[in-house]
């Protein structure tokens, strides 16, 4: 007869078994998506630690073995006025054949913690090949927020020349017409269904900031002198996955609305792409808002999906009752 479960907090001494489970299921996920880069365990040993200390997690058991576990960050205003739980890709991990219902038991006592610290968002990336994760999330009330894709760099075909559009390497001369595209940028998320209240930016001084980071390019569309469009490369990712030396991410795409039918972001993305290749960088990444539509269908023309972000808000009225 086989032992029964039990559920404790999370330790230090858990570390070594939760990198595990991590690095397990990111093979399960490689195997489904091949385009994925070798990782190397170690970079998750920091950001494992720093998660475990931050006294936010739930382990499963079973006759002293880690069965599963579930943790996260807090985030202040994580997507709005209350604080959030923020359960990243290395927050979560189960083992091979063990029952939904233990993550399910794992979340209701994760849930139970962060909201019993006034977390009310609780926000999990988990790996887009997890339709079953995925669906146990939907019947607790998550829905999809946004997603992290990749694809090989290198090998786009670039549209047919079109010689009233130029794409330019941007720099210094070129930061105020940056600036105009990346205001329209911010506001268009403000739209339907997005509905995210950006704040209002001085523009200029964004686009200096961009531009001062290591490692940053910028490229903009011009047709005849007029800014149309503009596409952000940089190495920093979203998840470890993204943040692999042989990765580079998209970081910002923006084409203006009456543009958007003649391929000029295409016409961006051709170049990034064949830029990466060039420097020697084999990936090519993009996060994006699956809230987003227009967004949404475009880069899943050209990148795989292999994350999926899941949100949940719960009411905080239900703090007068605990």
């Amino acid at each position: 007869m086989s032992q029964p479960i039990g559920y404790r907090d999370l330790s230090p001494d858990d570390k070594a078994a939760v990198l595990a489970l991590a690095m397990e299921a990111y093979r399960r996920e490689k195997a489904r998506t091949a385009v994925l880069p070798p990782v190397d365990p170690s970079c998750l040993l920091k950001p494992v630690e720093r998660l475990i200390e931050a006294g936010n997690g739930v382990a499963a058991v079973r006759g002293g073995a880690l069965l599963g576990f579930m943790a996260a960050a807090r985030v202040p205003g994580l997507f709005g006025s209350v604080d959030g739980a923020y359960c990243p890709l290395f927050g979560h991990g189960m083992a091979q054949g063990v029952e939904g219902e233990v993550w399910q038991e794992l979340y209701g006592r994760a849930a139970d913690l962060w909201a019993g610290q006034k977390m009310y968002t609780h926000a999990i990336t988990v790996f887009a090949g997890d339709a079953g994760l995925r669906n146990r999330l939907a019947y607790n009330g998550f829905g999809m927020r946004c997603a992290d894709a990749i694809r090989e760099a290198g090998g786009l075909e670039r549209p047919l020349p079109d010689g009233s559009v130029r794409i330019l390497e941007s720099g210094p001369r070129l930061y105020e017409c940056a600036a105009v595209i990346h205001r329209q940028h911010n506001e268009y998320y403000r739209r339907s269904p997005m509905f995210m209240p950006n704040a209002d930016e001085d523009a200029m001084q964004e686009q200096a900031d961009w531009s001062s980071g290591d490692n940053h390019h910028e490229w903009l569309a011009f047709r005849g002198e007029r800014p149309i469009g503009l596409m952000r490369l940089g190495p920093q990712g979203e998840n470890f996955v993204s943040r692999q030396p042989s990765v580079m991410n998209i970081k910002g795409a923006y084409v203006v609305e009456e543009e958007r039918a003649g391929g000029i972001a295409t016409r961006l993305l051709a170049t990034v792409d064949s830029w990466a290749k060039d420097q020697g960088y084999k990936l090519l990444g993009v996060d994006y808002e699956t809230i987003n539509p227009l967004g949404s269908r475009y880069w899943e023309r050209y990148f795989v999906p292999y994350t999926y972000s899941l949100v949940r808000r719960i009411d905080e009225r239900i703090a007068a009752f605990r």
